[in-house]
């Protein structure tokens, strides 16, 4: 146990109780990081809760659906002057939280704590149990769902107890009062934190590593899919054409073409003045902005090349010349994107030009659309089926190359284009959905399993990426996870009635854990049925931004 912290922000607003008046202690749970495997857990987040056979598994009185195991805690590592003396010193400590239901039921969030003197086996979840993966992002109408595969405990990640003696403080009328310090993740490890979250550290990653990340990806895109009807809102947002249009006059391809052809000689223009910005040779009448600009870029651009020159000399490297602004080069490349669309656009009507060409595209509306939304319905059953066929894979082992190849092929869309009528004319739309966002977040879910698993499993995970994983793990997201003291708010005021705190879990994005936007969930008892070890009466909270 530890207990160096720096006193940093204090809550803007203190209702300081009678037993916070006094110096004490509280304790901050904090994930291992990195995993020390080679020892045996004395406390920890997610997984499989162990308790003894003849206690129920924690249900929601109202709802009848059993609550997630949350955490496990070993009493005999709590300091003494946790709550004042009061609470377990012995035994085990372990929070059940209904997070399918949290968002709306969080002025009274379906929470049970239990106290157990014995260790039993690990305790598999009730078959009922709700599926917990992505819950906070995907239960968007709070219901429960069962899914074969992904699964319904958060990952276990064993978990240090840190001692952290309360720091006096005053309130803004005056009074005093002792309470634990903010904490970072620098200060909590003793090493730095990432700037970034972990949603990012599956920066080239390009696949899943496991079949059981396969499964993540085709949940997630049948998910995206069903969710929001996502292709059929899409066409409908680019103004998909159907059918033929009723009230479309003859010669309307050549309109269409004319439109495409003054869209390109625009775009010509465009990236004519781009190049004579690049090159300097562009002839403008400067306003006293741009000589104003001009004087702070050149300024800027001076000192940009005395560092270099500088750092030249240090290192005994050659200073390359290149200062262009990165804007200048971007309008370049932005105009010559544009030019190349509108001439594809152009190129594209040239063959329906004419009564006979306008009635084969118009028959080639339907044809297009019937296909496109054609592929999107048979997609479902395509999602279904790829999921079975993983299924029966084992899930932990590792996916072959060619296999995830085979996955993203039978995902692609069949129909290569529907027509499009909008801002630039008639012109040919490619469907398009971001699969490599959720191949990230499934790689991203992917990584982390194997971090926690085991020794083995981490081993899989490619070398360069342990590193930045560890320090975006050390990240305190906001509020960190603790027990006893006062909460940690995310905003608004304190007002307790002296109630001890006996878990407070802070959004934890390697855990899984966001409550609400970036806030955080409390559990409190009264201090006389803690001092008791009666937990039968606890409550929780939420708050968030």
């Amino acid at each position: 146990m530890t207990s160096v912290f720096k006193v940093q922000n204090l809550p803007k607003k203190i209702n300081p109780r009678e037993q916070w008046q006094k110096p004490g202690a509280s304790v901050v749970l904090r994930r291992q990081v990195p995993i020390r495997f080679e020892e045996t857990a004395r406390s920890w987040f997610g997984g499989l809760p162990q308790m003894p056979e003849g206690i129920a598994w924690p249900r929601d009185a109202e709802t009848g659906v059993p609550l997630h195991f949350m955490a496990q805690v070993n009493c005999a590592d709590l300091p003494e002057q946790l709550w004042d003396g009061r609470g377990p010193r012995s035994g085990w400590l372990l929070l059940f939280l209904d997070t399918v239901y949290l968002l709306d039921r969080n002025d009274e969030p379906p929470v049970r704590v239990l106290h157990i003197e014995k260790l039993g086996p690990e305790r598999e979840p009730p078959e009922d149990m709700p599926t917990v993966r992505h819950a906070m992002s995907e239960h968007t109408l709070s219901q429960v769902e069962i899914r074969e595969g992904v699964p319904k405990l958060w990952r276990r990640w064993p978990v240090d107890i840190v001692v952290q003696p309360h720091k006096e403080f005053k309130s803004h009328e005056g009074k005093k009062f002792f309470g634990p310090p903010h904490t970072t993740g620098e200060n909590l490890y003793g090493a730095p934190e990432h700037e970034n979250v972990v949603l990012h550290i599956s920066g080239g990653v390009t696949a899943p590593l496991t079949w059981r990340g396969a499964l993540y990806f085709v949940e997630g895109y049948a998910y995206e899919c069903e969710r929001v009807d996502y292709f059929r809102k899409d066409f409908k947002s680019s103004d998909g054409i159907a059918e033929y249009p009723s009230n479309w006059r003859r010669g309307w391809v050549n309109r269409a073409s004319k439109m495409c052809a003054s869209n390109c000689v625009v775009a010509a223009k465009e990236v004519e003045e781009a190049e004579a910005t690049l090159n300097g040779t562009a002839v403008r009448k400067p306003s006293w902005v741009y000589r104003v600009f001009k004087m702070f870029a050149s300024k800027r651009v001076a000192a940009a090349k005395k560092i270099a020159e500088v750092e030249a000399i240090a290192k005994g490297t050659t200073v390359v010349d290149d200062h262009v602004p990165n804007w200048k080069k971007l309008k370049l490349a932005n105009a010559k994107k544009y030019l190349l669309h509108t001439k594809q656009h152009f190129n594209n009507l040239q063959p329906y030009r004419g009564n006979k060409g306008e009635a084969i595209l118009g028959a080639e509306f339907k044809q297009r659309a019937d296909a496109f939304f054609a592929w999107t319905e048979g997609l479902h059953s395509e999602l279904q089926t790829l999921r079975q066929q993983i299924l029966v894979e084992d899930l932990d082992g590792a996916i072959p190359p060619e296999r995830w190849a085979e996955i993203m092929e039978k995902l692609a869309p069949v129909s290569k284009f529907y027509w499009s009528a909008n801002s630039s004319g008639l012109v040919r739309k490619q469907p398009f959905f971001n699969k490599s966002r959720i191949v990230e977040t499934a790689a991203k879910e992917d990584i982390l399993d194997l971090y926690c698993r085991d020794a083995a499993s981490r081993a899989l995970i490619p070398s360069h990426l342990i590193a930045d994983l560890e320090a975006m793990a050390r990240r305190v997201e906001g509020v960190a996870h603790r027990m006893g003291g006062l909460p940690s708010l995310v905003q608004g005021d304190l007002n307790l009635d002296g109630d001890d705190l006996i878990f407070q879990l802070g959004s934890d994005w390697p855990m899984g854990w966001m409550w609400g936007d970036v806030g955080e969930v409390s559990t409190f008892s009264e201090p006389a049925a803690n001092k008791s070890n009666a937990f039968d009466k606890v409550y929780a909270t939420m708050n968030c931004h």
